[in-house]
C-alpha cells in the first residue's frame, strides 16, 4: 500500500478533495491488478489494471465486487455497462463481455461487434488517415527531448499510444477516456505500454498540477460543452514549458 504509481511518474489525486490517492492491491486475475484507489474520504475501483475515477454507476457495485474478491465479475460488469445498448439487454451484454475476457481466445473482430459500423470504419481507417499521421508526427515533436508525461485525453481505443509504442523516449503516455470498454479494448488487443485511466475530461482530472509536459486532445471537442473549464484544467496540468495539442 502506498501512493498510486502504476509505473507512472504522475502523482494521482482525488478529483473530489484533491488529496493524494493511495492504492491497495486486492489481487490479480487475467493478467491485471484489482484493488482500490483511495484517500481519507473517497474510494475508486481498479479493474484489470485500469483505474476508474468516476462518480457514477456502476462504480459503487464495482467497489463491492472488488472488495469481495470477485474480480472476473467486476470486469464483466465494467464491460457490460460501457458497451452500446444496441448489442442487447444487460444479460446479453454480460454474456458477450465474458466472451472477450483476457483468458478467452477472442478475436479482434468479435471485440469490435458492439461498435456501430461508422465507428468500426473510423477505427480501422484511423492509422491511414492523413490528419492522424500529422497528429502522431506532432506528438513525437512535442515529446522530443522531454521527460514526464503525455496525456491523451479522450483517447478512445488509444491509437496514438499504439502509434508511438516502442519508440525510445523518456515520456510516459497516459491514455484517458470515460468509456471503460474502449480502454479495455486498447489494452487487450493493442498491448501498448500506455497507462489507461477511466475518467471524465469534462471534470477535474485525477492528476497533480504541472505533472504533464504535453496534452493531446483529438476528436472529442463536440463532447466538451464547457471548453473554458477544460482549457483551464489543461493549464493546471501542464508544466511551465508544456504544450497542448487540440484537434477538433
Amino acid at each position: 500500500m502506498g501512493y498510486l504509481n502504476l509505473r507512472s511518474p504522475t502523482t494521482f489525486i482525488c478529483p473530489r478533495c484533491t488529496r493524494k490517492l493511495a492504492w491497495n492491491k486486492q489481487g490479480q486475475w487475467g493478467g491485471g491488478d484489482f484493488g482500490f484507489l483511495f484517500c481519507s474520504s473517497h474510494r475508486f475501483p481498479l479493474v484489470w489494471g485500469i483505474p476508474i475515477v468516476l462518480d457514477q454507476p456502476p462504480v459503487p457495485f464495482l467497489l463491492l465486487l472488488v472488495e469481495q474478491g470477485r474480480f472476473s465479475e467486476s470486469l464483466e460488469l465494467a464491460l457490460a455497462s460501457s458497451v452500446p445498448k444496441e448489442i442487447g439487454d444487460f444479460d446479453r451484454r454480460r454474456k458477450w463481455a465474458r466472451g472477450i475476457f483476457p483468458l478467452e481466445r477472442a478475436s479482434f473482430e468479435k471485440a469490435m461487434t458492439p461498435f456501430p459500423k461508422s465507428w468500426r470504419s473510423f477505427f480501422q481507417g484511423r492509422f491511414r488517415d492523413p490528419s492522424f499521421k500529422r497528429l502522431c508526427a506532432l506528438a513525437r515533436e512535442m515529446t522530443k527531448k522531454k521527460k514526464g508525461v503525455l496525456l491523451d485525453l479522450g483517447c478512445g481505443t488509444a491509437p496514438l499510444a499504439y502509434a508511438l509504442n516502442g519508440r525510445r523516449s523518456q515520456v510516459e503516455i497516459i491514455s484517458l477516456d470515460i468509456n471503460f470498454y474502449l480502454l479495455y479494448f486498447a489494452r487487450r488487443f493493442f498491448r501498448t505500454n500506455s497507462l489507461y485511466v477511466c475518467a471524465d475530461v469534462r471534470q477535474r482530472l485525477p492528476f497533480s498540477s504541472q505533472s504533464s509536459g504535453a496534452i493531446v486532445c483529438s476528436g472529442v471537442s463536440q463532447a466538451i460543452q464547457d471548453q473554458a473549464h477544460f482549457l483551464a484544467e489543461c493549464r493546471r496540468l501542464l508544466d511551465p514549458s508544456g504544450v497542448l495539442c487540440w484537434q477538433p
